[in-house]
């Protein structure tokens, strides 16, 4: 037997090894699962008028923003983060807290969205949107684009049966700001719990940016969507300015959680049939 020949079996050896190792990796994996996704992760443009009660006294302020939404349908339904344009539980939370401050009451908070627009992409088109449907119990909401021309989409899908489970690393896609060409990015976190109330949801270990948006696994399978979860309950402590170091109101009456797959794709669903109910009424 030549020299090559015996060297062979090692050197496949060798080469499995290696790509093995790489498959591996959590860094290529997270790279291959924002490759595949990106498409799905879009901009969108939001003109946000804010309106401030308090003690009689009103304030006004109007903003342009952009938050990340994914693509749910080929169609154009787009989904975000509902508290992104809502300022819904955000009211009841503040006004709760404002009552344990003994502070008058009559404090109002109120978000109007108009004018939106989605970006695909990196290109520099902005297409006109509407708002569809939204809930705030999940902090979802959803834009239907309303003239795609020859864009082909690639929605991300959600499966029945898809879910985390603790231990589980996740990956999460987002873009940046239009100041650097909505470049797409990953985040990774951990799944650290589970919880069963208000509702079936995971616990995230660490904060991310990508709320309103689906998590995948390491492989790339859909799981769910990083969202924000209203406990319901009063927060104990001291108000807004509880003491340093401990955990303030806000933080006890959110946090970013986990929803399963199969929660979100029925909400997918309900919005859909919205979308097309807006649409036939020619929003």
């Amino acid at each position: 037997m030549s020299q090559m020949t015996r060297s062979l079996p090692t050197l496949l050896g060798v080469l499995l090894t290696a790509a093995a190792a790489h498959a591996q990796d959590p860094g290529a994996q997270a790279a291959q699962v924002l490759q595949r996704r990106a498409p799905s992760i879009v901009t969108v443009k939001i003109v946000l008028k804010t309106e401030v009660k308090v003690m009689g006294q009103t304030q006004e302020r109007e903003e342009r923003i952009q938050v990340q939404g994914a693509v749910v349908d080929a169609g154009g339904l787009v989904m975000l983060s509902n508290s992104a344009i809502s300022a819904a539980q955000l009211q009841e939370a503040l006004s709760e807290m404002m009552d344990d401050e003994g502070q008058p009451g009559g404090f109002e908070i109120k978000t109007t969205p108009s004018d939106i627009k989605v970006v695909f992409g990196e290109e520099d088109t902005e297409h006109p949107a509407f708002l569809a449907a939204s809930d705030a119990r999940l902090d979802l909401a959803f834009v239907q684009v309303q003239e795609l021309g020859d864009l082909k989409l690639a929605p991300v899908e959600f499966p029945e049966e898809g879910a985390p489970r603790v231990g589980q690393t996740i990956v999460l896609v987002s873009r940046l700001h239009e100041g650097y060409d909505y470049a797409p990015y990953f985040e990774t976190a951990v799944v650290a719990g589970e919880i069963r109330t208000p509702q079936p949801a995971f616990v995230v270990s660490g904060q991310t940016s990508a709320v309103g948006l689906p998590v995948f696994a390491p492989t790339g399978e859909v799981l769910g969507v990083l969202t924000v979860v209203a406990s319901g309950v009063r927060p104990e402590g001291g108000g807004i300015m509880q003491a340093m170091g401990g955990e303030s109101p806000m933080a006890q009456a959110f946090r970013s959680f986990v929803l399963p797959s199969k929660q979100v794709r029925a909400v997918v669903a309900q919005a859909k049939e919205r979308a097309a109910e807006a649409a036939g009424q020619g929003r």
